[in-house]
């Protein structure tokens, strides 16, 4: 906030965007739509005014996951297409950023989700999935393959869970690195549970619970 504040009297413009994105960064860990929506509007205003676009696409991203927390899902839904569309006319003019893109596109999976549009979440988070690894940017694929289990989970498809239990956990684990939750390690541990292997079971646990505990995001706990 002292950097925040610092930057914008001193019009140092450059600072206070990265400030404003770091601080919605904070607020989207931590499930914080009151600060979140403000962050997100100042955010996306000085970044149209800066002609920052890659900015303005991640303010949308924030702006939705605001509306998304405080149950506006439609509304949620339009600003995740617009953080979506953004992007990808980045990429038009040769100016490619699909992780970005993905990211959006991952929140409106969620947005589905939360919605009980299940087989809508699913395909859209596969999509992620499909399109991160076809390009080799492992950096959210562990994690869209985890809100895929999460899905898988909710309509019963025991097979398709596993299929993306495992390739989460391979991504993560096995030198790839990029981001997962700890709802992967609580599914992992329901399944190893099924199959009668608790101390297996246990140990994702404990693995999840060390995810958690340094951002102490709400909805992961």
């Amino acid at each position: 906030n002292r950097s925040l504040n610092l930057s914008k009297r001193g019009g140092f413009s450059d600072i206070h965007l990265r400030c404003l994105q770091h601080v919605c960064y904070h607020c989207l860990q931590t499930d914080n739509a009151a600060l979140l929506a403000p962050h997100a509007r100042e955010m996306l205003h000085l970044a149209r005014e800066m002609g920052r676009e890659p900015f303005a696409g991640a303010a949308l991203r924030f702006l939705g996951v605001a509306l998304q927390l405080e149950g506006n899902f439609a509304a949620a839904e339009a600003v995740y297409l617009k953080s979506i569309e953004t992007f990808r006319g980045l990429g038009n003019v040769g100016k490619a950023h699909t992780v970005g893109e993905l990211a959006a596109a991952n929140y409106m999976g969620e947005v589905l989700h939360w919605q009980g549009r299940l087989e809508e979440a699913l395909e859209a988070f596969e999509v992620c999935a499909r399109r991160s690894e076809a390009r080799n940017l492992f950096w959210g694929c562990s994690l869209f393959h985890s809100n895929a289990a999460n899905v898988a989970f909710d309509l019963g498809d025991l097979d398709r869970l596993d299929s993306h239990i495992d390739r989460a956990v391979e991504i993560f684990e096995h030198g790839r690195g990029g981001r997962s939750g700890s709802m992967l390690y609580s599914f992992r541990a329901l399944r190893e549970a099924r199959r009668g292997r608790y101390a297996e079971a246990l140990q994702a646990l404990e693995r999840g619970e060390a995810l958690c505990a340094p951002i102490r995001k709400r909805s992961w706990t």
